[in-house]
């Protein structure tokens, strides 16, 4: 009897564990990017309702924003018709910031840590005859 307790007991263990760990890697999928880019931004249709949940952001004490992103394009060295797309991320709290930046609309991401009070630039990519580009990211919370 003790023996099918305590099999029974970790069984619902290792599930709870897999549910925590799965719970975890879609978090990220349930909330609403925030959306950037090097032109003026505009907010997408809405076709239907909005289902996700706003972004989470890290704040301040006095519960501003922790992280700023902000982009640019940069022309090739080599070949100047071909642009780096640089993303620019300042940290204005004390703790590092994990995050995912990706291409609006895209799986192409990059996961770059920012730690406290930096800025940091990553670049998201290279794109050809065209400066502008488009930007998500969400903020990791561990």
């Amino acid at each position: 009897m003790a023996i099918s307790f305590l099999r029974s007991a970790l069984a619902m263990l290792c599930l709870a564990s897999a549910s925590a760990a799965q719970a975890q890697s879609t978090d990220m999928l349930k909330t609403a990017p925030i959306v950037g880019g090097t032109t003026a931004t505009e907010t997408a249709p809405k076709f239907g309702g909005d289902f996700l949940q706003p972004a989470k952001r890290h704040t301040s004490a006095l519960g501003m924003p922790c992280l700023t992103v902000n982009a640019y394009s940069r022309a090739q060295i080599i070949n100047p018709e071909n642009f780096d797309n640089v993303v620019i991320l300042k940290n204005g709290c004390p703790n590092a910031i994990d995050l995912t930046i990706c291409y609006l609309g895209t799986t192409h991401c990059i996961t770059p840590k920012v730690p406290g009070y930096t800025r940091r630039e990553a670049t998201l990519g290279a794109t050809s005859s065209t400066k502008d580009f488009r930007f998500e990211y969400r903020e990791s919370f561990k």
